[in-house]
């Protein structure tokens, strides 16, 4: 496989109708809050892009996000998306959204299907936690809106999926109980975003990751005792394919060589950037990690370039490898060290475990149980 940026995040806007405490993006120190994409930066980035991806056979994906992308409105990203057939005509574009899903009404839907979007919710837990977590921008509850959302898209049968941050608060709810009684077949687990250097030297924004590892444990235990494969949820099962010497995209499972580069940000401004994880050690002024320095605006821009860039750099931060202080650890194999975001420390460096490992070992050790169990003990890498 042609190693190339295969996903594009496109922070089409910086604006949103919701006000997530935890959101590393939207808070009251957002800098040029209710930008967005002009048509000659969108233009810009396909033009750069299609240089860069644009071969036979190849197959990548555009993610639309924010902020919150439905905010666009619907002309003006139709517009967007039927600008792609100029600038691509080998590669097989996947445009993708992620949405609060507060906006969703029948002409959304209708709007997802003409333009074959492939939609992603996020949804924090059962209705009273969502509602605390993710109020409206004058402190009202979204859970009512966004499971009308999600009704709409039922009724259009527009496929979705559900992403889910693993918040401390939820360690004492069960969420599995939540995933099947909506019927969420197709779901994610987040982490909370955190690194080492934030966690030390940041108390009052510290995240309680033992809680999180029992969100993470209690969840998976729930997922593997159901025994139903019409539900998916890609936190563990890119583990189960680490146990096994697999290869996956979920980079909170760890991240391989050639995984490296395959995934960046594009700002509102056209500036490229590494994963949202990255993001906080800049916001707190923990050092300059999210930037690659590069704009699709600048003379001469390439992707060919920005890719080789951010290999360049998370080679020479060893990313791809395990921290030394893995070492010793059962599990290691199974979490591959976690997102490498979450192990920058206060030195500067990448090199110590992930600041997710009091929440990863448990979920590891209840893989390693589950594959001992079902006599697969043998295939554990």
């Amino acid at each position: 496989m042609t190693l190339m940026m295969r996903s594009l995040v496109l922070k089409s806007v910086r604006a949103c109708n919701l006000r997530c405490g935890y959101c590393y993006y939207i808070n009251d120190k957002t800098p040029g809050y209710g930008e967005s994409f002009s048509d000659d930066l969108v233009d810009r980035i396909y033009e750069t892009y299609a240089e860069h991806v644009d071969w036979p056979g190849e197959s990548v994906n555009l993610i639309w996000h924010g902020g919150e992308p439905l905010l666009l409105g619907r002309r003006r990203l139709g517009r967007f998306i039927e600008r792609q057939a100029h600038y691509f005509k080998y590669a097989k574009v996947h445009n993708r959204l992620q949405t609060n899903g507060v906006l969703i009404d029948d002409a959304w839907a209708d709007f997802f299907r003409r333009h074959d979007v492939s939609v992603g919710i996020s949804i924090d837990g059962p209705p009273d936690l969502h509602d605390r977590l993710r109020p409206t921008v004058k402190g009202k509850g979204s859970w009512q809106a966004v499971a009308r959302g999600i009704a709409i898209l039922r009724a259009h049968r527009i496929p979705f999926g559900v992403i889910t941050v693993a918040d401390p608060q939820l360690a004492d709810r069960d969420l599995w109980q939540t995933i099947i009684g909506e019927q969420f077949h197709y779901f994610d687990l987040l982490i909370p975003i955190t690194n080492n250097a934030l966690q030390a030297e940041c108390p009052d924004q510290a995240v309680d990751m033992a809680a999180v590892g029992r969100v993470l444990t209690d969840t998976f235990q729930s997922w593997v005792a159901r025994d139903d494969d019409s539900y998916h949820i890609r936190l563990f099962e890119a583990l189960l394919t680490n146990a096994i010497g697999g290869r996956h995209n979920c980079s909170n499972a760890g991240l391989r060589d050639e995984a490296l580069g395959a995934y960046a940000i594009v700002e509102t401004d056209g500036e490229i950037c590494f994963d949202a994880e990255f993001s906080e050690i800049d916001r707190n002024g923990l050092g300059a990690e999210y930037s690659t320095g590069l704009r699709v605006t600048d003379p001469g821009f390439s992707f060919d370039a920005a890719f080789d860039a951010i290999r360049t750099r998370m080679k020479a931060a060893r990313m791809d490898e395990m921290p030394a202080a893995c070492a010793d650890c059962h599990v290691a194999t199974i979490c591959r060290g976690s997102h490498p975001g979450s192990r920058y420390g206060s030195d500067g460096s990448y090199a110590h475990r992930s600041a997710y490992c009091d929440a990863m070992r448990p979920l590891g050790e209840a893989v390693a149980a589950y594959m001992n169990e079902h006599g697969m003990a043998d295939v554990l890498v």
